[in-house]
């Protein structure tokens, strides 16, 4: 089986209005990935900077996942097609710094009739969270991105939104009082499914500094 080991940090984030800072984050994969190793979801300490907007929270990152296949939904005909021996992966799977605060449709040329729609690959999802001198919490944005699917060292800065909804006099009394709309299903971030409905406003950026190991994609007829 193939197999992908990401090892790493949350590094910290920067351009939030708020301050003492967390964040809660997770990863999502298709149905032929298992994790051999590390934690699916996790949560970094709270980081209250005294200089500057930044938050620091260098929190690691250590996984390890195998997999039978790589997972996808053929765009082009109605039978799953098998990839082809001179696929490069970076081609396919190299969506770090693509902007998630709108859906994207991701497609790869396998042969010249035929398009791979691939979805198993993993996707780190995230939430920026603040906590304020009375231990509330309020979230501050939303992001995710796909891990790097070429091996090597990768620094990465993911993008975050927030939702707006209600009126304008409900937003204005959030600004003085905190809270806030939140999405009653987290997984609309890294789905898309729906998220082209949302209203949304920029928040912040994480950063992220990640190792990628591949191990037998090229059983696969994939160039690594």
């Amino acid at each position: 089986m193939a197999e992908l080991h990401v090892i790493g940090q949350i590094v910290g984030a920067s351009g939030f209005p708020q301050s003492s800072l967390f964040c809660k984050w997770g990863v999502h994969t298709g149905g032929a990935w298992r994790l051999l190793s590390g934690l699916r979801e996790g949560q970094t300490q709270v980081d209250s900077p005294q200089t500057g907007d930044t938050a620091y929270w260098s929190h690691p990152i250590d996984l390890h996942y195998t997999t039978k296949g790589l997972q996808g939904n053929c765009l082009s005909s109605p039978s799953p097609t098998s990839l082809s021996p001179s696929l490069s992966l970076s081609v396919l799977f190299f969506l770090d710094n693509c902007d998630n605060t709108t859906p994207q449709n991701h497609k790869a040329t396998i042969l010249p009739s035929i398009s791979l729609s691939l979805s198993g690959w993993p996707k780190l999802h995230l939430q920026v969270w603040s906590e304020d001198w009375l231990g509330r919490c309020q979230l501050c944005g939303y992001g995710f991105l796909h891990l790097p699917s070429s091996p090597g060292p990768h620094r990465l800065r993911c993008p975050t939104w927030l939702p707006l909804g209600g009126t304008w006099p409900e937003r204005l009394a959030h600004s003085f009082v905190g809270g806030g709309p939140q999405l009653r299903s987290p997984d609309l971030v890294y789905t898309g499914a729906q998220r082209y409905r949302l209203h949304t406003t920029a928040a912040g950026t994480v950063e992220l500094e990640l190792a990628v190991a591949l191990r037998h994609f090229d059983r696969y007829g994939v160039e690594s």
